[in-house]
């Protein structure tokens, strides 16, 4: 779910008490119901602005479509990287002492680009 302010969305809940007949505008991007078209164009304004942050890699500047496709992107990234080196890479990053994200990435990758594990494919 991206991210709005480093705070998880919250998608507003519909109302409970929508009759057949009650006009209602339906966000399209976040699959919301407003009875209020004020609230609706509040919403669309809000999503189609560039405030929005990827939950998954912590890109920010994005809008709400942008920031989906991004974490969609990452969970693909992610079911494609080799089980053999989630757990070397996790004690890795787990070990290193540094004091940002950055750093430790740094660390990590250059320990391991020039390394085999175990259980690795190799070509």
């Amino acid at each position: 779910m991206p991210l709005l302010k480093r705070k998880a969305f919250q998608k507003s809940t519909a109302s409970e008490y929508l009759r057949d007949d009650d006009e209602v505008f339906h966000c399209e991007i976040t699959d919301e119901i407003f009875k209020d078209y004020e609230e609706y164009c509040e919403r669309i304004i809000l999503v189609n602005s560039m405030v929005w942050t990827c939950e998954m890699t912590g890109k920010n500047n994005l809008t709400y479509a942008e920031a989906l496709e991004s974490e969609k992107a990452a969970r693909k990234s992610l079911k494609d990287f080799p089980m053999e080196l989630r757990i070397p890479i996790l004690y890795l990053a787990a070990k290193t002492k540094r004091s940002s994200f950055a750093e430790m990435s740094e660390d990590v990758f250059n320990y391991v680009r020039e390394r085999y594990f175990v259980g690795e494919t190799v070509e």
